[in-house]
């Protein structure tokens, strides 16, 4: 997945947390896709994409994800109402809203 020189140089920081102020158009979620694949590369891995409400991940990332991993044959199966994709390595990408505190509890996440 090519990213602009802006978007690379994130994705190439070594910092642990990356926080980002980008506006409108910037390619936050194709960025934040990028960095999802880097990790979920190494089999069985667990990765989260979270943003505000879990309608919200729906929206914005779900339709386009499913589209690369199948484009890029790394799909193995998908999880609709969980927004879950399960890679043929065995990593899973998970979308979560954090409307939703519980639900972000007690998984280990690479």
């Amino acid at each position: 997945m090519p990213l602009t020189a802006a978007q690379r140089e994130i994705a190439d920081s070594t910092a642990r947390f990356k926080v980002v102020a980008a506006g409108r158009r910037f390619g936050k979620s194709f960025l934040s896709m990028s960095l999802m694949a880097k990790v979920a590369r190494f089999p069985y891995s667990q990765v989260w994409y979270v943003t505000t409400t879990y309608s919200a991940a729906k929206n914005i990332m779900w339709s386009y994800l499913k589209e690369k991993l199948k484009k890029f044959g790394w799909a193995k199966s998908f999880h609709e109402v969980a927004l879950q994709a399960n890679l043929v390595n065995g990593s899973v990408i998970s979308l979560k809203g954090a409307n939703n505190p519980d639900s972000l509890r007690g998984i280990g996440l690479d």
